[in-house]
């Protein structure tokens, strides 16, 4: 019933342009896949444009077409079509269709039952008396979203017809009611999809950590994180800057660009463990490799032996006059003010012999302590195994795997008894 009324519909549109005198359509037409982007990673949203193109050289009329087109499962998800022109008047090449849509064929062929059998059957129709016209640079008809699932060469393919299915590919000419145009399938669509790779990090002092991005074609951002088995800094989720702080917001180069970055700020505490991802798309949170761990020295300590001694003092002191001995780095020695400044002074003498005499670290705790507020919160989060958490819900995977579940909950329980004895 609905491929009847959608073809009769096609008719009508069809016989209201052909009254109002356009030019009569001529040669055949090209359905073409034009994916925006050749590469990809897992977990971000990849975009794949239907052109049509008029190989006539002129432009061709046309009242809508009908499409069936499948993909590779393992790699790819059907997510939505999204139009290039919702108002008028459009982009050029660009048409407002009256339907631009999955329909629901579930009474004849089931194609768009789901999207995780990798076929489905597509319909675009024209405004009535407004012809769509397929330009030789070609018409953008709509853009296809599919989730990335898994690394490897994700293909989308124009299909004529399908097996078993009455569904088919044709475009109906926009003059003559009933006449369907020529068509021609493209190449399918090929994209290359790799892991995002995981950062290299090492610990560089109290309050300093380096990261070195992998290798990747395209600019990435990188994320820091306070582990979540430890309440006191659970609750940071902050991006490297292009001097080494970090802010809120993400920043992207290319990995090269990166090089080893030297990476500190007001929210890189001593004895403190911080997970950091590489961000492999500016689309899609998910994106994200997988974390590497560093913990910071305690406070006050200058080589990394634990310990805080008359030598941590020593080195301090060379520090400020410009003396660095033994593989030590200006960053070991840089433990003041509480947003380290990268100069080696007085400051970082007097939080030396502080962190000598054990006094605490003295700046601002990072997050507040865990509280029954967070068990609400975390009730609503939790989602299971391999069910990646979204940004709200990531401070309660206290086990860095990307996901919150029963195993989260029993960190959360110890996290809240110690903070209630």
């Amino acid at each position: 019933m609905l491929y009847t009324l959608g073809r009769l519909r096609l008719s009508i549109v069809t016989t209201l342009v052909a009254l109002a005198g356009t030019p009569r359509a001529q040669g055949a037409i090209e359905l073409q896949w034009r994916p925006t982007l050749s590469s990809s990673v897992v977990g971000d949203v990849l975009e794949i444009g239907l052109y049509a193109v008029s190989d006539s050289g002129l432009d061709q009329p046309i009242a809508g077409l009908e499409l069936v087109f499948e993909w590779d499962t393992a790699q790819l998800l059907l997510l939505v079509n999204v139009d290039p022109c919702t108002a008028d008047p459009c982009p050029a090449n660009t048409y407002n269709w009256i339907e631009s849509s999955f329909p629901d064929d579930s009474a004849r062929d089931g194609l768009n039952n789901t999207f995780t059998d990798g076929i489905a059957f597509y319909i675009a129709f024209i405004q009535p008396g407004t012809p769509a016209m397929v330009t030789p640079e070609g018409l953008f008809v709509t853009a296809f979203r599919f989730g990335i699932l898994e690394a490897g060469v994700g293909e989308v393919r124009l299909l004529e017809s399908c097996k078993d299915c009455r569904a088919r590919t044709f475009i109906a000419d926009g003059v003559v009611p009933g006449l369907e145009i020529p068509v021609t399938l493209g190449p399918p669509a090929r994209v290359q999809i790799v892991q995002c790779s995981a950062p290299t990090v090492e610990v560089a002092g109290s309050r300093y950590f380096t990261v070195t991005p992998g290798p990747a074609l395209d600019p990435v951002s990188l994320l820091v994180e306070g582990a979540s088995l430890d309440p006191a800094a659970g609750c940071v989720s902050l991006y490297v800057q292009a001097d080494g702080r970090l802010a809120p917001e993400p920043f992207f180069q290319l990995p090269d660009t990166w090089g080893t970055i030297f990476v500190t700020g007001s929210a890189v505490h001593p004895n403190t463990t911080y997970r950091v991802s590489t961000g492999c798309s500016s689309q899609a949170l998910a994106a994200l490799s997988g974390s590497a761990m560093v913990t910071t020295w305690v406070w006050g300590d200058t080589n990394g032996d634990g310990e805080v001694g008359f030598v941590d003092i020593i080195r301090i002191v060379d520090g400020a006059q410009g003396i660095f001995q033994g593989g030590t780095l200006p960053e070991h020695v840089d433990l003041a003010p509480c947003e380290p400044d990268g100069v080696i002074d007085d400051l970082d003498v007097a939080a030396g012999q502080d962190a000598f005499h054990s006094d605490p670290f003295p700046c601002a705790e990072l997050c507040d302590s865990p509280s029954l507020d967070d068990l609400a919160e975390f009730v609503a989060c939790l989602l299971g195994p391999g069910n990646k958490v979204g940004a709200a819900c990531d401070r309660f995977d206290f086990l860095d795997d990307r996901d919150v579940d029963l195993a989260d909950f029993a960190v959360l329980q110890l996290n809240l008894r110690e903070w209630a004895d």
